[in-house]
């Protein structure tokens, strides 16, 4: 790989690889689930198990519900981990990437696709263990691994990012996970309730 760094400008190129995405992807996705699905389910999942107290025994209607919590929490699980299986069909053009960052602009290309964003235009960054994320736009992020990164170009980018990207990005994009995520927590929710009524009927069918 080659790099040059001058005064406030990071440029070089990146060869990322799956686990690189997957780790990002995966530490974002936590924090959200248990935020904003987690909390809405199991209201629900604990309201159907108060429901089925009244109908079937205490024993019975606490396993059911502890069985709608495991079903839930499987096909949350499921879904999310959606994001890391469909990286596959993009990593090819995603894995090596060219990054340029000044005191204009951030600016990454890979294979399919290249952008360059002023400043003010940036939603918000985060820094993790293992990478600096960038948010283009509320809905995704650009990985920098450290891994791949000199001291000095941390440095770099980290001041940019913090010199450079208007406040108030956090707040954007928490009220656009509530936006992505609201539907998700609903219809899991919706799956909760279902459930709890068929397992509340075989119950009752089995003379529990």
């Amino acid at each position: 790989m080659s790099a040059y760094r001058t005064e406030a400008r990071v440029a070089r190129a990146l060869e990322l690889s799956r686990q690189d995405y997957v780790a990002a992807i995966r530490g974002q996705l936590r924090p959200l689930l248990w935020r904003v699905v987690a909390p809405w389910v199991a209201a629900v999942v604990a309201l159907c198990t108060g429901l089925m107290m009244a109908r079937l025994t205490l024993g019975v209607a606490l396993g059911a519900g502890g069985l709608v919590a495991a079903l839930v929490a499987i096909v949350a699980v499921w879904a999310l981990s959606g994001a890391t299986r469909h990286l596959d069909r993009r990593l090819d053009d995603a894995r090596e990437v060219h990054l340029d960052v000044s005191e204009e602009a951030f600016a990454i290309r890979d294979r399919s696709a290249s952008l360059r964003v002023a400043w003010p235009l940036v939603i918000a960054w985060r820094e993790t263990q293992d990478a600096l994320l960038v948010y283009a736009d509320a809905s995704r992020f650009h990985v920098l691994p450290k891994r791949l990164l000199s001291r000095e170009e941390i440095t770099v980018l980290r001041r940019l990012l913090e010199e450079r990207v208007p406040p108030g990005g956090e707040a954007r994009l928490a009220a656009a996970a509530r936006g992505a995520w609201g539907p998700f927590a609903l219809y899991l929710a919706t799956l909760a309730v279902l459930w709890a009524a068929l397992v509340e009927a075989l119950a009752a069918l089995l003379g529990a």
